[in-house]
């Protein structure tokens, strides 16, 4: 970013503009944007006051959150499609399966990740979740946050806790979070293992930890949160890259497996055939013309590789199990709202 300022400000003259080849006139327009960006304005921000920091003249936490650009640095990625995306459909997913969801979130901080998880979990002016308990070790980010988030007031607890020490010292009660979510925040942790292992014991049997990290190095990142000493915190205890504080996600885990990750683009990897088919049932409303006309769809595009069956009602499976079992009965009508004892024991 330093280069790009240099190089904007030399060419600030309208006739060496003129001069220049339509594609270079083309790259200083992209420069000239990328630098008044709020990215360009934070990493050229560092870059002024580094060698300041370097020599001691200046603590590097107040140059990156003094002024606010890096809470607004870091909102702007969060609010980005490839990390915002996954998360958010993950979460509407688990509402929907459980809208009394508890959740404990860890080093919550300015609350920059906490807004757009509530905002999931609450559309449509439905609070899809039982209780958010947002903690931090520090106190002034937990005052501000409470003002912050006055609209959930009635279900969100703010108080002062640290992932690093044993919880059930610290008044939590073990297994009893069905969600706990953590935005890079792990990684400053004194040990990460045993922050890991702390989180686990909050959780139920049946909990999800929802984990925001950086796996991969980036320059820019580096450049600018390196300078913190929680980022580089846990370097004795963990294998990293060379001269990198970013950790594998093997690393950052070490829960039973993961279940979504983000950190490099799935790739499609589709079989044409296979060696046991599985048998699906697919349960439609047979008076339904739409459920008809997906269970045909899914009938035509799927036969090569499963079994696939109709079944016009649960009533109508004669007690027949199956590998997958996809319903249709709420594509176009409300079933489960309403549901009939015998048919939820069908549908078990």
């Amino acid at each position: 970013m330093a280069f790009v300022e240099e190089a904007t400000e030399y060419v600030d003259d309208e006739l060496l503009q003129a001069r220049l080849e339509p594609h270079l006139q083309s790259f200083l327009g992209w420069m000239r944007v990328k630098e008044q960006s709020l990215e360009g304005a934070f990493f050229i921000y560092i870059g002024h006051n580094l060698l300041k920091v370097l020599n001691g003249e200046i603590d590097p936490v107040e140059v990156i959150f003094q002024h606010g650009l890096a809470e607004l640095y870091y909102g702007d990625v969060l609010a980005s499609e490839h990390h915002s995306h996954a998360a958010s459909t993950y979460l509407d997913l688990l509402c929907f399966k459980n809208p009394s969801m508890k959740i404990l979130e860890v080093g919550a901080g300015t609350g920059r990740q906490t807004l757009p998880l509530l905002e999931t979990m609450s559309g449509d002016g439905v609070k899809k979740w039982e209780r958010y308990d947002y903690t931090d070790i520090s106190p002034a980010f937990l005052s501000q946050a409470s003002i912050n988030f006055q609209g959930y007031s009635g279900r969100m607890t703010f108080t002062i806790r640290n992932i690093s020490k044993d919880p059930i010292s610290q008044s939590f009660v073990a297994a009893s979070y069905d969600l706990v979510v953590a935005s890079h925040v792990l990684h400053a942790t004194d040990i990460l293992h045993e922050s890991l292992t702390n989180i686990r014991k909050l959780l139920m049997p049946s909990g999800k930890l929802l984990l925001f990290e950086t796996t991969k190095l980036d320059a820019l990142i580096v450049f600018a949160f390196g300078l913190l000493k929680g980022w580089w915190s846990s370097l004795d205890h963990e294998e990293r890259s060379l001269h990198s504080p970013c950790l594998s996600e093997e690393t950052q885990t070490r829960f039973s497996s993961i279940m979504v990750a983000t950190a490099i683009a799935p790739v499609a990897n589709i079989h044409t055939t296979l060696c046991t088919s599985p048998e699906v049932g697919i349960i439609m409303d047979g008076g339904s013309k739409t459920q008809n006309m997906i269970a045909d769809a899914m009938l035509a595009v799927f036969s090569s590789v499963i079994q696939a069956h109709k079944i016009p009602g649960l009533m109508q499976s004669n007690g027949k199990t199956f590998d997958l079992v996809v319903s249709l009965l709420e594509v176009d009508s409300v079933f489960l709202d309403g549901i009939s004892e015998p048919d939820y024991m069908n549908l078990r």
